[in-house]
């Protein structure tokens, strides 16, 4: 071994982060001249900064601690390089960077998430990055005549026995510190990608200047420390409205004021559904006028609609969903998801279910605030006689599902254990059980429900197409796709498991519609987000932005009159009112989307890296070419997951303006329990005491169990 192994460690360690580095260069598909004009190399300065910190670390645990280097240096350089690690694959998976909120939040998922893990470090800069990181650690538990204890002079000083540690201590601080410095956040590339970011210094900025979970600054605005503010904004979201761009082309007027006065909490009302209403729903769905009908709200994990949908791909890939859907379904083909972050799926079951946007930028609702003050679709249906259920063939504790849902309304879980006891034995892939036997007994399984006497609603969640994607037997990719896809493996993965998917949902269908459930059954078939998984074609930037969001949604019944493909743009928060409508259940509701049946949907937005996204009937906005910046196009009868050849439209920044509040307005009402009003929030001292004061306590011991909410800095007392 040399005589200086602490420097060839931090040089070791160093070269593993710039490994890292460059795969999150091939990560965030940008051009390496575009990274480097982006800041790559202030980042790879950052790396140096973090390579120090098991030096810097040993070194202050031997001063102060006598610690020996020895061990300190090999477990602080693992830790480093693992944490840069996540960063990489985080940013591979969903382009953004792993924030400090997400951790704190989601370091449970670490063993369920490694079959994941393996299959997006399968590359040649993590395989080299892991070498020289055991490198690293094998130089720092080397011996160094630089950890040899100093002599100690009878009666001095401690400060001068350890001068020359803390002279080195100090050193290295202000090496890191001076690292940091001359390495600020870059202009000149869309947000999503960190070229110039350590993740270690983030996480630093993030513990100092910000609470987990807190959502984007607040510009100044009249009203804004009114604990109603967000309830206001939120219900103008709710009746948005697009007006006429002014002769002149430029952009229209703001239609989307916020009306309701300060002191209300519109968004908190009754929903009344009237016969008149449930019939015309019912007979546009060939469902029976009168009487109860049977709800199955079936979320297809991670199938998104560019492939259900695109011209060549979808007769090739779903060719048996795609004739259920067009023979029996009212299909929404322009539908958006804003689940685009940690936890989508019960993120984008939040959406659903409970009409709100999930909490954008901060910890998923399930998760973090699982006796959150909303109302969702199963309370309503619960309140009008329905016996309510969840199934899935993983763990229904998993991400808080069974903490939140039997909060708000579901009643019965049904989760692995329960359908291996059934009898559904087979799996594919690393989450659950098999789509299709699992989708097979959910129709015998309703049944056995249905019999005693109550109408049913269950919330049907498919497993096989989570990542990380397999290729499956019973999937196989059709050959000539397969080769137009050579090159695209992981791709083709993806793929698979959508072939699979297509025969299970289309044998669900096939059972259902020859069961006695049949005639009097709502299947609501949707995803619970979209997939960020590259295709092999060629798409521009506004269409890969697209991918991210857009999922199916279609309302499917045996007796359908009329199939139907709609072509306004709708979102997942519209999926509970349609649900209500048709059940014909009414009540008190806290939802901001629309019916689908109304031709109205509810505006897309999406925020990442502060840079929102959203769309409209007639506009779509993306991040454009620097940071912070947009780009806005006119999609007027268009559909931008499939036009390549949108016309440019200037900004209103007004309307940003006004998405960005709404992104706010709803991580603070989920955050801080605004969307009741106080009079109906027990946390605020309204009625139903008993049974809110033991959701209180339900709350409370999950908190204790690491699922706490964090109010804003600048917002209302939780408690009043």
């Amino acid at each position: 071994m040399t005589a200086a192994p602490a420097p060839l460690g931090v040089a070791a360690l160093w070269g593993a982060l710039a490994a890292l580095r460059w795969e999150l260069a091939g990560g965030v598909n940008t051009p390496l001249p575009e990274l480097l004009a982006a800041g790559m190399a202030r980042g790879m300065v950052q790396d140096f900064a973090a390579a120090l910190v098991p030096t810097l670390l040993a070194q202050l645990g031997w001063a102060l601690l006598d610690a020996p280097k020895r061990a300190v240096r090999p477990l602080a350089a693992s830790v480093v390089w693992l944490a840069c690690l996540a960063d990489v694959l985080h940013h591979r998976f969903f382009g953004i960077r792993l924030d400090w909120w997400i951790v704190a939040h989601h370091w449970t998922d670490a063993l369920p998430a490694l079959g994941s893990a393996a299959q997006l470090a399968a590359s040649w800069p993590v395989a080299a990055s892991a070498a020289l990181a055991l490198a690293a650690v094998r130089l720092g538990a080397a011996k160094s005549p630089a950890d040899a204890r100093p002599a100690a002079a009878p009666g001095a000083a401690w400060w001068l026995v350890h001068r020359g540690r803390l002279a080195r201590f100090a050193a290295l601080a202000a090496a890191c510190w001076l690292a940091d410095r001359a390495s600020r956040p870059a202009e000149g590339l869309a947000a999503g990608a960190a070229p110039s970011d350590n993740i270690l210094a983030a996480w630093a900025r993030q513990a100092f200047n910000a609470p987990v979970g807190r959502g984007p600054g607040r510009p100044d605005e009249p009203g804004r420390d009114d604990p109603s503010w967000p309830n206001r904004v939120l219900w103008a979201y709710h009746g948005f409205a697009e007006t006429s761009p002014r002769p002149d082309g430029s952009p229209p007027g703001a239609a989307w004021a916020i009306r309701a006065a300060p002191g209300t909490w519109p968004l908190d009302r009754d929903l009344a559904v009237t016969p008149e209403e449930t019939r015309l729903a019912r007979e546009r769905l060939g469902l029976p006028e009168k009487g109860p009908i049977h709800v199955i709200m079936l979320f297809l994990e991670n199938v998104r609609s560019y492939e259900l949908y695109h011209p060549d791909l979808g007769p090739r890939l779903f060719p048996n969903l795609r004739r259920v859907l067009a023979r029996h379904a009212i299909q929404f083909k322009q539908a958006y998801s804003s689940s685009f972050e940690t936890g989508q799926t019960v993120r984008g079951q939040f959406s659903a279910l409970c009409s709100m946007l999930p909490n954008i930028g901060g910890p998923a609702t399930y998760i973090a605030h699982p006796a959150a003050g909303v109302r969702c679709v199963q309370q309503l249906l619960q309140e009008s006689g329905y016996t309510t259920a969840w199934m899935n063939t993983y763990e229904a504790a998993y991400h808080g599902k069974r903490a939140f849902e039997s909060r708000h309304g579901t009643a019965l879980f049904f989760e692995g254990k329960d359908f291996r006891g059934r009898g559904v034995t087979q799996r594919l892939g690393s989450w659950g059980l098999a789509d299709r036997p699992f989708l097979l007994d959910v129709v015998k399984l309703v049944g056995e429900l249905a019999g005693r006497g109550k109408p049913v609603f269950a919330n049907v969640l498919t497993i096989t197409t989570h990542h990380p994607y397999a290729q499956v037997a019973e999937g196989p990719v059709p050959e000539d796709l397969a080769r137009e896809a050579e090159g695209h493996a992981y791709y083709r993965r993806y793929l698979s498991g959508l072939v699979y998917e297509d025969k299970a949902v289309a044998a669900f269908f096939d059972a259902l519609f020859k069961s006695p459930l049949a005639g009097r059954t709502l299947v609501v078939l949707a995803s619970d987000h979209s997939a960020p998984v590259p295709p092999h074609h060629d798409l521009t930037r506004v269409q890969l932005e697209e991918l991210r969001y857009r999922i199916p949604i279609a309302l499917v019944t045996r007796d359908l009159p009329r199939p139907e493909v709609v072509e306004t743009p709708v979102h997942q928060a519209d999926v509970a009112p349609t649900i209500a409508r048709v059940a014909g259940a009414g009540g008190r509701v806290t939802w901001i989307g629309r019916d689908l049946l109304s031709g109205r949907g509810t505006p897309f937005v999406h925020l990442l890296d502060g840079v929102p996204r959203y769309r409209t009937a007639r506009r779509a906005c993306y991040p454009g070419g620097s940071r912070g910046s947009l780009r806005c196009y006119d999609v007027t009868g268009r559909d931008p997951l499939f036009d390549a050849g949108l016309r440019e439209a200037p900004e209103d920044p007004g309307l940003t303006g006004f998405f960005r509040r709404v992104v706010e307005a709803n991580g603070r009402a989920i955050a801080l329990d605004l969307v009741l009003r106080p009079s109906h929030n027990a946390l605020f001292g309204g009625p139903d005491s008993s049974r809110m004061r033991e959701a209180t306590t339900e709350h409370a011991e999950a908190c204790e169990r690491g699922a706490t909410t964090q109010p804003a800095e600048d917002g209302p007392p939780r408690y009043q």
